[in-house]
């Protein structure tokens, strides 16, 4: 029998806030997702946490990729903050519910009754003025319906017959500038600027750990290793890499970091340093 008790711990949110997120119109997936991050920061005294869209899902129990595009859905309609962390995303709620935006004004705001129309491509693209593009037959404009009425391909003047077009110089090979190498911090926040996610959409890492079978959380614990030494105050913090994600897919191939191993039938397993690394995260979780 299950007695939940206060002592054991407990969430604090204001009625008004509470009252918002129920009337406010909301998916089950985005309550979801809501709840998860009141349960994440104000149920551990903070406004804010740092953490991934792994770790939502597992609570709320919802796909990884369901919890990326919710936390994008709700971010975009300011319900709540969001910005580039360490180990993945730093969100919390925009406590100040008149701020939110509904579906529909966000849907206005995009431009949908202003002058731009629906790509299935592109998304949003400038209506087309049909109008600008008609050519009305007219020999002041060369183009014409008859060749009674002006110049057409077959009685052009022989003047531009024999006029010859001049030929273009040899293009030059031009030397591709060397890339600059930069650091593991600099590299994230620039992702962070172009709204780019570290290695979640590094297709060539997935494929790979998919075709070896390396559990996706392994590899999550990988990237926070990974990102503990490189990142300011690791061991590595003064390493300069110019493509970071192939350099993560490299320790992942190599298993660099020592994080797990294969059994006789052929199962990953943690490593005594993988389990170390597993509880150093859980402490800072549960912190």
């Amino acid at each position: 029998m299950s007695t939940p008790q206060l002592e054991d711990g407990f969430t604090m949110i204001a009625n008004e806030l509470l009252e918002a997120v129920l009337g406010g119109s909301f998916s089950h997936r985005e309550q979801s997702v809501i709840f998860t991050i009141i349960r994440k920061t104000y149920g551990y005294g903070k406004k804010e946490d740092d953490m991934s869209a792994a770790q939502i899902g597992a609570m709320c129990g919802l796909a990884r990729q369901h919890v990326t595009s919710t936390l994008n859905a709700l971010a975009a309609r300011n319900v709540i903050t969001k910005r580039q962390g360490t180990y993945g995303m730093i969100v919390g709620v925009q406590k100040d519910h008149r701020r939110w935006i509904s579906a529909n004004q966000l849907k206005s705001q995009a431009g949908l009754d202003s002058g731009l129309a629906d790509s299935p491509k592109t998304g949003l693209v400038p209506k087309q003025d049909t109008s600008q593009n008609r050519t009305s037959a007219s020999p002041e404009s060369g183009q014409v319906d008859s060749p009674k009425s002006g110049h057409t391909k077959e009685n052009l003047p022989k003047e531009n017959l024999k006029r010859k077009s001049t030929p273009k110089p040899p293009e030059r090979a031009i030397t591709p500038a060397k890339e600059k190498t930069i650091t593991l911090r600099t590299f994230i926040d620039g992702c962070q600027e172009r709204g780019e996610r570290p290695v979640r959409d590094y297709e060539p890492l997935w494929r790979y750990t998919e075709g070896v079978g390396l559990p996706k959380d392994f590899i999550a614990l990988a990237w926070y290793e990974f990102c503990r030494r490189f990142l300011p105050g690791g061991t590595g913090e003064a390493k300069r890499y110019t493509d970071w994600r192939k350099a993560f897919r490299k320790y992942v191939e190599g298993n660099y970091l020592k994080l797990w191993a294969l059994d006789g039938e052929s199962r990953y397993y943690l490593t005594t340093q993988g389990k170390q690394a597993q509880k150093f995260y859980d402490s800072r979780e549960a912190a």
